[in-house]
């Protein structure tokens, strides 16, 4: 049975602070964004669809050598086993969300998936998963670039969980650094002693930092401890 994907306003996936369904105007037509159902996301479809639309666009649209790899037929077996292991990510994410994590889509009249963002508490380093706000992943088709839907995306779900977490991560593709400048992020730095532990931890867990990639972070409360300096803490208890 084909799952009904049209937003049910009654029911969101992300449990802190729901995202209010919104219309967003573009030069090629009109996209409807909402949060799907609790139920559509954990269905089959859903994460089929998630994955692929996030696949196509990291590496099929893309500068990224990291991902252009993947379109040569020898790499074929690696990218099936490495998109394999990106769907059982996203499928255990559905799984143990403790209430802070979001997808927030974008769909045109046809119903198409032309935009979304999947953000949750950073598990990456311990103990971070309720202080800081991770952007896992975000994509727009081609032909919605430039449009201002992926920093709508990206303002809004930070805005959904601007009380729960201090401070905002992403790894992202160094091509798209401007995109984040502009929404209000910056860079990890060497010349902050916290900061470069990030870094060195990260590149230790990465095949594609720094080379590809980097770091990117912005605070959303502005008054309370930035989360590198509680991070690079923990790192050194890791260390030893």
């Amino acid at each position: 049975m084909k799952v009904d994907k049209t937003p049910n306003y009654t029911q969101f996936t992300s449990r802190c602070n729901p995202i209010k369904p919104f219309k967003f105007k573009t030069s090629v037509g009109e996209l409807n964004v909402f949060e799907p159902t609790t139920e559509v996301v954990r269905s089959q479809e859903f994460a089929d669809e998630i994955v692929d639309f996030f696949f196509n666009n990291f590496t099929k649209d893309t500068a990224d050598p990291a991902w252009l790899r993947f379109q040569r037929l020898e790499h074929q077996d690696l990218f099936k086993r490495f998109k394999k292991d990106y769907a059982e990510e996203v499928h255990q994410l559905i799984l143990n969300d403790d209430g802070h994590t979001t997808f927030l889509t974008a769909r045109d009249k046809n119903n198409k998936l032309c935009g979304a963002i999947m953000s949750h508490g950073l598990d990456e380093i311990p103990f971070m998963q309720k202080i800081v706000m991770y952007i896992a992943n975000i994509a727009t088709d081609r032909q919605y670039r430039h449009s201002g839907l992926g920093k709508i995306l990206m303002e809004k779900a930070i805005d959904a969980d601007k009380k729960y977490f201090t401070d905002v991560f992403l790894v992202g593709e160094k091509m798209a650094q401007g995109f984040y400048e502009k929404t209000g992020f910056d860079t990890l730095k060497e010349n902050n002693h916290s900061q470069r532990k990030i870094m060195k931890y990260m590149k230790s867990m990465r095949f594609d930092y720094p080379e590809y990639v980097d770091l990117f972070t912005k605070p959303i409360q502005a008054d309370r401890p930035r989360w590198y300096d509680i991070a690079a803490t923990i790192i050194n208890k890791i260390d030893i």
